[in-house]
């Protein structure tokens, strides 16, 4: 066939099987990219549902989770483990809290044991396992004490 028709290039034919794409992967690339990008960089935990939801708010495209999984993973993303802490125990109120509790229970001469039942000072681990992830898998968070 190929020495019949002399063509040195050869154009792919279009798949014709299955269900017909309902978005355009160019048109809502930007608009997933930008969101992971700023989720990751606010330290909030992205998931393929938090993804669905915006890319239905700005472009109007409704997608499912699965769908939405393969595209993330068409644009380079990668579900990695993030965070395993919770890092809002350590907000600056909560340590302004504990620094001011600790401080009367030293001045008043507490010497027993203390139980901390509101858990501000547990590292509770009820987080997302897992994040999207850009290619360089750099993590954003709020880290250390005090952030």
């Amino acid at each position: 066939m190929y020495n019949a028709s002399q063509k040195t290039d050869f154009e792919p034919v279009p798949n014709s099987r299955g269900r017909p794409c309902m978005f355009d992967l160019n048109a809502i690339a930007p608009t997933i990219r930008d969101f992971v990008v700023k989720q990751n960089m606010a330290g909030q935990p992205i998931t393929a549902q938090h993804v669905c939801i915006e890319v239905a708010d700005v472009c109007g495209a409704p997608l499912k989770v699965g769908t939405t999984t393969q595209v993330l993973h068409e644009l380079g993303f990668r579900h990695l483990i993030g965070e395993q802490r919770h890092i809002y125990a350590e907000t600056p109120g909560n340590v302004a809290f504990r620094r001011t509790y600790l401080e009367k229970s030293v001045l008043l001469g507490v010497d027993r044991a203390e139980v901390y039942l509101d858990e501000t000072y547990c590292n509770v681990n009820h987080v997302t396992g897992k994040i999207w992830l850009t290619a360089d898998k750099i993590r954003y968070g709020n880290a250390g004490r005090g952030a």
